[in-house]
């Protein structure tokens, strides 16, 4: 047999030729179920990436599951009281199917409208929060984020963000007190979309 030589310049080409083989096969992957896999823990609702093994916190509006008999047959009572809760402490990961997903997001209007939420607690993982997806929360005062790499909050990878979009009660306020880790708490202050907040204190202060 004679051996074959390839130069490092070959062998580089050869390597990135592979690279959009594996993204393509992750897009065939999710795209042939349609959507990426959904699950719900105790009262909150995720898409699952299985790619990328992240979970992004979704409205119970948007959750299908065939296999979930018990949501399908209870859907509008389960919306009810999901509004209805007036606490929510967002965990940094999910399990389902033996298979444990990071939680790195909350989608679009994931709790919209829900007119009892006081108090939110946000993962030290969560790196991305959607538009609207806390709006119209008229209770909600205290927002306790854990993440010392500040979450992207809306649209902000573009220049026209709505710095009002996240976080709203009506048109124009938002929530009083922010609670942030105190290594993170002047580079807070400094992002326009999160110095929004009335007051904003270190977590420590808060216990």
């Amino acid at each position: 047999m004679n051996a074959i030589y390839i130069t490092k310049k070959q062998a580089k080409h050869t390597i990135f030729a592979k690279m959009p083989v594996l993204i393509i096969a992750c897009a065939i992957s999710t795209n042939a179920m349609g959507h990426d896999k959904m699950c719900r823990d105790g009262q909150l609702f995720y898409l699952l990436n299985e790619c990328t093994k992240t979970a992004e916190v979704i409205s119970p509006k948007w959750y299908e599951d065939p296999e979930d008999e018990h949501f399908i047959l209870n859907k509008p009572t389960i919306i009810e009281e999901y509004k209805r809760m007036t606490e929510v402490n967002i965990p940094a990961e999910v399990r389902y199917e033996d298979i444990t997903y990071k939680v790195t997001g909350i989608g679009y209007k994931a709790f919209g409208h829900c007119g009892n939420l006081e108090s939110v607690t946000l993962p030290a993982s969560l790196s991305q929060i959607e538009n609207d997806a806390f709006c119209h929360c008229y209770k909600l005062t205290k927002v306790t984020c854990y993440a010392k790499r500040i979450p992207c909050l809306g649209d902000c990878f573009f220049t026209n963000t709505d710095e009002h979009k996240v976080f709203t009660k009506d048109e124009y306020s938002i929530q009083d007190t922010l609670y942030v880790p105190q290594k993170s708490l002047k580079k807070y202050k400094k992002i326009p979309e999160w110095r929004l907040f009335k007051v904003i204190l270190p977590i420590e202060e808060n216990h």
